[in-house]
């Protein structure tokens, strides 16, 4: 057996084990906080659209926050449908990552390069076990992916213009991206505002090269679908009732917290790992290819590093809600924006040297996601544990519950 027959053997076998660690990490995981209280907010409701409609009204304008991943506590069945279902919508992200950052829909020769991006993405982003592995959650992980599968299909109808190619969309098709673009534009205002500003960005692009006029009816009409999310959105009565609940801060101190956390945002945000991990891995992503020439002529870069930094506008006076998880987005845009500064070169003749380093990143992962799941085992014992005890102490009327902490 040759040397490279042995690093695919290994690459194979790590692949699997990372996944298959990730996956236990998020199977075994608890109900846990904010869980609960879905939980218990749909039990009070007569069925799933009157919690949808609940949480608008009461709480929040976001509706496809509510609508999913809020549909999995419907049930027992829902939830493990849930867990079965998020590392498909990881990798799905992160296919709609990659597709914007190098504009290849084919993986064709690019699968190492695009296992690397996947593990650089999981290592990188902030507190993955709050955005991703918990189902609660996991509201970051289901709503970034639906909006870069929005941005995606608007960035592929932006090419197709740039390239002067016939855009079809036929009508079952319009009508279905329409629907999905008003629930897009319910998604929250971080990532309404950010889509806003890419499209405003693409559109003065078009504008410059003059074929601002080659957009579609049929695309406006799916533009104007996601103001109407918008508006939907904005008028929620349960937005204004959450205004209840903010800290009023003076103009000066509000503009220190907000730079303080602007300047931390892409190394931890406070959570202690000063961003390493990501800054290694965004310097990994460009030592491994060559960076593309005539960058004066290319935008979608520097695109892509304005939106990251203007998603944090919306949290200016709402700095008292900024916390690790909300850099989620603004992270992956600025990981699409390094990406897309280098362009893929295969060298055949030199294919192990991608293998060995994605064999290095996947064992990050692994040992991630092992730890993970050995943490989330133990938590998940102790929960039962605790459960248990309340559940008997109620049942035998108890006044006083102890349990342990």
């Amino acid at each position: 057996m040759n040397k490279e027959s042995i690093i695919n053997i290994v690459f194979i076998g790590l692949l699997t084990l990372s996944v298959f660690f990730v996956f236990l990490a998020i199977w075994n995981h608890p109900f846990i906080g904010d869980d609960w209280h879905f939980l218990w907010s749909f039990n009070k409701s007569n069925n799933y659209f009157t919690f949808v409609y609940t949480q608008y009204m009461n709480w929040s304008g976001r509706i496809f926050q509510s609508v999913l991943p809020g549909v999995f506590f419907i049930n027992e069945s829902m939830i493990v449908l849930s867990k079965l279902l998020t590392i498909p919508c990881f990798i799905l992200m992160t296919r709609c990552s990659y597709y914007l950052a190098t504009g290849s829909v084919s993986l064709k020769n690019r699968w190492v390069d695009y296992i690397i991006f996947t593990c650089i993405m999981w290592l990188g982003l902030p507190v993955v076990g709050t955005t991703i592995v918990w189902l609660t959650g996991s509201i970051y992980l289901w709503t970034t992916t639906a909006a870069l599968m929005f941005i995606s299909l608007l960035f592929r109808i932006k090419l197709q213009i740039l390239n002067d190619e016939e855009i079809a969309l036929g009508h079952l098709k319009t009508i279905l991206l329409a629907l999905f673009a008003i629930l897009i534009g319910t998604s929250g205002l971080q990532f309404v505002f950010t889509i806003s500003v890419i499209l405003m960005l693409w559109s003065l692009e078009l504008l410059r090269l003059n074929k601002f006029h080659r957009i579609p009816l049929k695309v406006w009409l799916v533009l104007v679908s996601f103001v109407i999310g918008i508006i939907i959105f904005l008028l929620s009565p349960g937005n204004f009732l959450r205004f209840e609940y903010a800290t009023e801060l003076a103009f000066f101190s509000n503009l220190s917290r907000f730079i303080m956390f602007m300047l931390g945002a892409y190394f931890g945000a406070g959570v202690g790992s000063l961003g390493s991990t990501l800054w290694l891995g965004l310097l990994v992503i460009l030592l491994m290819h060559p960076l593309k020439e005539n960058f004066s002529k290319r935008f979608d870069p520097f695109i892509w590093f304005i939106a990251s930094l203007l998603s944090f506008l919306p949290f200016f006076s709402l700095i008292y809600f900024a916390a690790p998880r909300v850099t989620f987005f603004p992270i992956i845009l600025l990981v699409i924006g390094i990406k897309s500064l280098t362009k893929f070169k295969h060298k055949a003749t030199n294919g192990v040297f991608p293998k060995v380093i994605a064999i290095i990143v996947l064992s990050l992962v692994g040992i991630d996601g092992f730890v993970g799941w050995s943490a989330n085992k133990s938590l998940s014992i102790e929960n039962t544990n605790r459960m248990e005890i309340i559940n008997k102490a109620v049942t035998e009327g108890e006044k006083k519950i102890i349990v342990p902490y």
